[in-house]
């Protein structure tokens, strides 16, 4: 029963001396007063680093620390040696505050007692070289149940919310979430935010982690007046906030409905669900991290070719780039399709009901 928040990262210059680090604000609440376990894990090998713990209020007999720590290399990705941990009651409001900051490769755990739910609010500061910021620069409140997360790998995609890393920002994982407005939240398949930026609007984010270097956004809506956007998250150091900034704007019906996916060159890759003009059947497209956009490939709506699709593109070992569509074919059920990175649109099979129909994503 836990769950795990992998943490950010600081900048260190040549002789050691630390530029900067994200750090991590939030607290647990348990539905009643309880006792909680806090450790801390290697969840990648061969990582050396300075991990920080701070309590915001001080609780008793939890000390503020700050800790070294050597990663055992056989632990490898996703082991779980303990190497700190912290125990003690929660305050009288069922309050545990906690500000984090940790190398690459490290995660937070939270061990609640046996079917308890936890409320989890986050916040993000900035900190400077030997600058605390008194104010997050968000903060949120996420709902979390442990009761089914026994048995179940770290990665599991039923209860899994990720918040990318972006030069050194924090990411979440495994959370169960409700979202709220005004802030920017986590969920099992979504992101609700409203953020500060008129150019940028509020609505319904997919989410995908893009990379180590930015987290990559959706704004999807069913509204014609706004066929969607591809949003980035970036630090402004200047006044300590996560500031959105608009890659590219779709014109038309575009209704991109999935999240973009990382090539190997760096650049993002996805679909669209309509578009391009006349032929609606939708588009494959590529974007560099500076928003230049390409049109790669068109559902074309004829008989060997698909259309609408609705799921995100998976990055496949061979370096190609493999979908579905919801309709198109032969029987017009769906299809499988394979895109190479400069566009070349194979339709691999054709849904026919004996083998399926209609592939979506919710």
């Amino acid at each position: 029963y836990r769950t795990t928040f992998t943490l950010g990262v600081k900048a260190m210059d040549t002789t050691g001396a630390q530029l900067w680090k994200w750090g991590l604000l939030f607290a647990l609440q348990f539905t009643t007063p309880a006792q909680a376990t806090v450790e801390v894990g290697n969840v990648q090998a061969s990582t050396i680093g300075h991990s920080f713990f701070t309590m915001d209020p001080p609780l008793p007999g939890i000390p503020n620390v700050a800790t070294d720590f050597l990663v055992d290399q056989d632990q490898g990705s996703g082991g779980g040696a303990v190497l700190q941990s912290f125990s003690g009651n929660f305050d009288t409001n069922n309050r545990f505050v906690l500000t984090i900051a940790a190398p690459p490769g490290r995660r937070f755990l939270v061990q609640p007692p046996l079917g308890q739910a936890v409320r989890f609010f986050a916040a993000m500061n900035w900190q400077g070289p030997s600058v605390l910021s008194n104010g997050p620069s968000f903060f949120g409140t996420v709902d979390v149940s442990f009761g089914n997360l026994e048995g179940i790998a770290p990665d599991f995609s039923a209860s899994r919310a990720v918040l990318s890393r972006l030069h050194g920002f924090v990411g979440f994982n495994d959370i169960q979430s409700t979202a709220f407005s005004n802030v920017l939240m986590f969920s099992s398949i979504t992101l609700t935010a409203t953020v500060p930026s008129a150019n940028v609007g509020s609505g319904t984010w997919n989410y995908t982690p893009a990379g180590d270097n930015a987290l990559v956004l959706y704004y999807a809506t069913s509204q014609s007046t706004d066929p969607g956007r591809i949003v980035t998250i970036v630090p402004e150091p200047s006044t300590r906030t996560l500031q959105p900034y608009v890659l590219h704007n779709f014109i038309g019906q575009a209704n991109p409905m999935a999240p973009v996916v990382e090539g190997p060159d760096g650049n993002f890759y996805g679909v669209t669900s309509f578009g391009p003009g006349r032929d609606t059947g939708g588009t494959v497209f590529k974007l560099t991290t500076d928003g230049r956009f390409t049109t790669l490939a068109a559902f074309t709506n004829a008989p060997l070719n698909g259309r609408n699709p609705t799921a995100g593109l998976v990055r496949g070992g061979d370096g190609n780039f493999y979908g579905t569509t919801t309709q198109g074919g032969i029987l017009d059920r769906g299809t499988v399709f394979k895109v190479a990175p400069d566009g070349r649109l194979t339709t691999l099979v054709h849904f026919n009901n004996n083998n399926g129909a209609l592939p979506a994503s919710g």
